[in-house]
């Protein structure tokens, strides 16, 4: 049952970096993974703002302090997220998941 939790876990916090990892592409550019995650989960459109995203941009163009105060936060982010993988991997190995045969355990 422990396995099944951290597996779980693991690719929850995959998808939250590779969402975090979008979130450092530059606003012209398409986020492929909010792309995915607004097909694979329909829901009501709810936009705060008709252009969120560009109000974002033209804040950091006028004031690009703000641009690496935020890069920096994401990238903090980034990688307590990454720690957190690499301990779960750790925590695997521990409980004995073998990659030539990961449905038995070691003894």
């Amino acid at each position: 049952m422990k396995k099944a939790a951290l597996l779980v876990l693991l690719c929850g916090l995959g998808v939250l970096q590779l969402s975090l990892l979008e979130a450092l592409l530059p606003y012209d550019r398409p986020h492929p993974i909010s792309q995915l995650a607004d097909r694979a989960l329909p829901g009501p459109k709810c936009d705060p703002h008709s252009n969120l995203a560009w109000e974002f941009e033209s804040d950091y163009r006028q004031h690009p302090t703000h641009r690496v105060v935020a890069y920096a936060l994401l990238g903090l982010l980034n990688l307590g997220n990454l720690c957190l993988i690499f301990g779960l991997a750790r925590a695997f190995r521990r409980f004995g998941w073998t990659t030539s045969r990961p449905f038995e355990l070691r003894r």
